[in-house]
């Protein structure tokens, strides 16, 4: 997409809405991002779903469904239902390529490279360093 709902954006979800009554599925996934152009145009797009009590920064994730067969020759059908949130506590050195981390925790063991570590540092403002490693 190109407004910025790409694989890897990081968001925080703020409220999980459920509008269809006695239902435990969810209808709509509230998030918000750091920077308010994210997720601008699905905002602007979906400008209907927003109730008094839903911040207007917050972005709609909205659930997506996927109907395929088992095999090409198969009839039975699956229909998969799922929202397109991955839940992540960390990201490995190449995923953080490009952002700029006001704090991080690394565990840097023999197999990590110089580059890696490198790497590390230059993405971070303050590093907590969980083990040390002897580079040659």
């Amino acid at each position: 997409m190109t407004d910025g709902l790409t694989n890897g954006a990081e968001c925080v979800i703020e409220n999980i809405d459920y509008r269809v009554d006695n239902s435990n599925r969810p209808s709509i996934i509230w998030v918000s991002f750091a920077r308010t152009d994210i997720g601008k145009k699905q905002r602007t797009e979906n400008a209907h779903l927003y109730k008094a009590k839903i911040n207007k920064n917050w972005t709609p994730i909205l659930e997506v469904t996927r109907q395929f067969r088992v095999t090409k020759k198969s009839q039975v059908q699956i229909l998969r239902r799922q929202f397109p949130l991955r839940p992540a506590a960390a990201k490995t050195i190449h995923r953080c390529q490009g952002d700029t981390l006001d704090e991080s925790v690394i565990k840097i063991s023999p197999i990590h490279s110089r580059a890696h570590a490198l790497c590390w540092f230059e993405r971070s403002e303050k590093q907590f360093c969980t083990a040390h490693s002897q580079f040659e």
